[in-house]
């Protein structure tokens, strides 16, 4: 079993975020995963990252929906970035 496997079985929840496509990769994961068990979800909703964008900046798109959904050191966060320069994500 790989270390990413193994933290995956272990985590409470994964969350997994991503911006344009890779928002749409991480839906699939999060998708594949729940029917393999696990606990796992794209965090928030395409308004709800609006929202955040208009208010506090795109940099800070995620952390309200990960805040509000408890996301603790029991969990896994998993980021995807296609072009690997996304702020918000790295």
């Amino acid at each position: 079993m790989t270390d990413l496997a193994k933290r995956i079985k272990a985590a409470r929840h994964v969350f997994i975020i991503g911006n344009g496509g890779s928002y749409d990769n991480a839906r699939l994961i999060a998708l594949l995963l729940r029917q393999n068990g696990v606990n796992a979800d794209v965090p928030g909703s395409g308004q709800k990252y609006l929202e955040a964008g208009l208010s506090v900046g795109h940099d800070h798109i995620f952390e309200k929906t990960l805040q509000e959904q408890g996301l603790n050191e029991n969990d896994l966060l998993i980021t995807i970035s296609g072009a690997g320069n996304s702020p918000n994500i790295l």
